[in-house]
């Protein structure tokens, strides 16, 4: 295996979604017939619209970055709401230092996803 293509999430209201992405500050590559492409590492992103009610819940997907304090501050002038799912759903202030060093905080985009941001 060379890598990954891209990852595709089903969307309720891809176009929804596709504000909700470029918000975080995903990188928006292409578009067609209401699906929509982001860039993420070397592979991509892709939202697929669906029709059905996906429970997404339990799909976290973890990203590495530099400076996690700067993208909290980005997330948060968006109106975003980070979260810690640790214990429970609390909204954060500040990202979380975690016992092993890491700093995280997590997002839920409009069809359940969460999004962990980390700082090792």
């Amino acid at each position: 295996m060379n890598g990954i293509l891209d990852i595709v999430l089903f969307c309720a209201d891809t176009n929804l979604s596709k504000e909700w992405y470029e918000k975080v500050g995903f990188e928006f590559l292409r578009g067609h017939d209401h699906m929509y492409w982001y860039k993420v590492g070397h592979g991509e992103l892709m939202l697929h619209p669906s029709d059905e009610k996906n429970s997404n819940a339990d799909a976290v997907f973890q990203f590495v970055v530099d400076d996690i304090s700067s993208l909290f501050k980005k997330i948060i002038d968006k109106e975003l709401t980070p979260l810690d799912f640790s214990d429970g759903i609390q909204v954060l202030e500040e990202p979380t230092l975690r016992p092993w060093g890491y700093k995280e905080f997590c997002l839920r985009d409009p069809d359940g996803y969460i999004w962990a941001f980390v700082e090792k």
